[in-house]
């Protein structure tokens, strides 16, 4: 479609390209999650992101179903709840079910809690093997849960999401992916929260963002966001009615200038 929203994607695996943007659909209201997947598709979104915590992730799933998109022109990110290694294929078997796939393009380990990272690896790892996940990697790891993974890993992770906003930097952490190689996603690009409730204010009435929105003609989340995306990092779109926009992910048409990614 002419009009359809334009995401750039980038290489996360051999041969793996992902969407820097994906729809974050673990926070909407169950009753919103049909529509907003559909809308999100219709504007030529391509990335979803989901996990087995989400309730409802079968009707992410038959959103995709009835939206007559190729499997192949989406990719797919979901995960496994936690470090319970013994869990891990029944969880996986469980995702796969929902979105009614065979394979995913990413999934993750969401929390490196509830069990132990370094047995639970290997299983993420033969999930890969078996090429029912395309790239593999965690979330919410800080430095000190990807040490020893990483001491034991045959793959190392493509990605490591974690809670990072212009509130929370997480440095020690993202400069030792950096140095490992591993690649930084942001699942919470505006502050943690993803309701109605949260408080979106100190975005949207700083004055040097207002500015910069301002003269690109953009809201100031996606001042934001664009400053991260610069930043070579991939973002979850939170879904917050009335607050963030879906079209809010099309930050095609402006680039931040070296000091204004400064500030």
């Amino acid at each position: 479609m002419s009009d359809a929203m334009k995401i750039d994607t980038k290489e996360i695996a051999e041969n793996v390209e992902m969407p820097v943007i994906s729809l974050g659909c673990d926070h909407l209201k169950k009753e919103k999650v049909k529509e907003t997947v559909k809308n999100w598709l219709a504007l030529g979104g391509r990335g979803i992101d989901t996990s087995l915590r989400a309730s409802f992730q079968q009707v992410v799933g038959q959103a995709i179903k009835e939206s007559k998109i190729d499997r192949k022109d989406l990719f797919l990110t979901t995960k496994v709840p936690n470090c319970s290694f013994r869990k891990i294929d029944g969880w996986f078997k469980q995702d796969l079910k929902h979105l009614k796939t065979d394979y995913v393009d990413l999934l993750l380990i969401q929390d490196p809690h509830g069990g132990n990272c370094v047995k639970a690896w290997p299983e993420i790892e033969k999930i890969f093997d078996a090429k029912q996940a395309r790239a593999i990697g965690v979330s919410n790891f800080e430095k000190e849960d990807l040490e020893p993974l990483l001491k034991i890993a045959k793959i190392i992770p493509a990605m490591n999401q974690l809670n990072v906003s212009i509130f929370e930097t997480h440095s020690e952490t993202i400069d030792f992916m950096t140095e490992k190689g591993i690649l930084m996603g942001s699942h919470s690009p505006l502050g943690y929260g993803h309701d109605e409730s949260q408080d979106l204010t100190i975005i949207s009435e700083e004055k040097l963002i207002k500015n910069i929105a301002k003269h690109y003609k953009v809201s100031t989340f996606q001042v934001v966001m664009k400053w991260m995306l610069q930043h070579g990092w991939f973002l979850t779109l939170p879904t917050i009615p009335n607050k963030v926009k879906l079209s809010d992910a099309d930050m095609s048409g402006f680039t931040l200038s070296p000091k204004q990614m400064k500030n």
